[in-house]
């Protein structure tokens, strides 16, 4: 029962502000992305076609098996993304099909294939056609293994020759010009500027929320609301949890506000809602313990100091406000967002707009849950060490 008035307490006094609430954690930030975004669009302009790369081919091998692989990147299917450079032509990427490979594919085992890049800029060339020949190595190896299978079997020549002839058509599907043209949009797709400033943001925003989530308790604390719930039959350890409880009710709520503005615009967080939901619940998770820890263990001006140097640590590291990975031609700072509070965030958010799969976003959400869990462990044992229990 008490739980249950927390909780409605915590839904009458969000109702209450949720107008303000909403200019903060809704329309500001979804105003302040949006002229960063107009600004710097064309920095973000999704490149999903791509220039032909000029790649020069050396057969170590000379087997039949390497010139299957040659003609293949040479087919009509590749001449719209890749040039086989001759001798005078300067490359961008240089494909060795090295002694031994034709082997390889013969017994299963790994068929390396070596690809350099000669011209500096070409990594986003490099893993397309990685890719590309990767999925013929494996599609190859496939059906030299169904090709072995087959002729163990108990059937005539004919019945053989039509079952392998039917299996290679289906295989053969993988070297369709759609299927080529699909692995370019997911390999090519970026994020629109709207989308990165959304994210961006976004850990802005999470630390904002924090903060906010510290304050209220530390405000209970100074106008004596929280002596007075203490002298009556609740608990410190019920308080906390109660908090805890609250904040996190309070924080989804924020956080639904604050992603489902630019969904309903159109202009970001597009993906497969069940997913959405997913991440806005563990992300309002971490926010919660992340506050109950710091409650549990900091006064108010050590947590408020801390916070404030993790909000400029997040503007700065985390690109809400200029885009190093996209303005930058510095290594350093084209990977600075690696280093900054919400990369597990950012890092979740990005595969789910791009990949829109659970598998995308599995190892970061899980990572929030468990540092989630660690947070609440510590607070939980400090409280008890600290207050005891009544």
């Amino acid at each position: 029962m008490k739980l249950k008035a927390y909780i409605k307490l915590t839904f009458i006094q969000t109702i209450r502000e949720f107008p303000a609430l909403f200019l903060i954690f809704g329309v500001f930030p979804l105003l302040l992305s949006g002229v960063l975004a107009y600004v710097q669009n064309d920095a973000f302009t999704p490149k999903l076609a791509v220039s032909k790369m000029e790649i020069r081919l050396i057969d170590e091998d000379k087997t039949s098996f390497s010139q299957s692989l040659t003609d293949y990147l040479r087919s009509n299917e590749l001449q719209k993304v890749i040039t086989i450079a001759n001798e005078k032509q300067k490359p961008q990427l240089e494909v060795i099909i090295p002694n031994g490979y034709g082997n390889g594919l013969i017994s299963t085992k790994e068929a390396s294939i070596k690809i350099k890049a000669l011209e500096k800029g070409t990594g986003t060339e490099l893993a397309i056609l990685s890719q590309i020949i990767d999925r013929y190595n494996e599609e190859a190896s496939q059906q030299l293994l169904i090709s072995n299978s087959i002729q163990k079997l108990e059937l005539n020549e004919s019945e053989k020759v039509q079952l392998s002839n039917s299996i290679n058509m289906e295989l053969q599907k993988i070297y369709s010009s759609d299927s080529i043209n699909s692995n370019f949009v997911t390999l090519m797709k970026s994020l629109t500027s709207y989308e990165f400033y959304s994210i961006s943001m976004l850990g802005f925003m999470f630390i904002m929320l924090i903060m906010t989530m510290t304050a209220g308790v530390f405000t209970e604390k100074e106008n004596g609301l929280y002596n007075r719930i203490i002298s009556t039959s609740l608990s410190r350890n019920q308080y906390f949890d109660y908090t805890q409880v609250s904040n996190f009710i309070f924080a989804l709520i924020l956080n639904i506000a604050y992603v489902f503005s630019y969904r309903l615009t159109g202009l970001s967080f597009q993906g497969p809602l069940p997913l959405l939901v997913l991440i806005i619940m563990v992300q309002s998770l971490l926010a919660t313990t992340a506050a109950g820890v710091l409650l549990a263990f900091l006064n108010k001006r050590t947590v408020m100091i801390g916070m404030n140097v993790i909000l400029i640590a997040q503007m700065v590291l985390g690109g809400s406000f200029f885009p190093f990975e996209k303005l930058s031609s510095n290594l350093i700072l084209k990977n600075l967002n690696n280093f900054s509070p919400d990369v597990l965030l950012n890092k979740a958010y990005k595969s789910y707009i791009i990949f829109g799969s659970f598998d995308s976003i599995k190892y970061n959400l899980l990572s929030m849950l468990f540092i989630s869990a660690l947070f609440y462990i510590l607070s939980r044992i400090k409280v008890r060490v600290r207050w005891g229990e009544r």
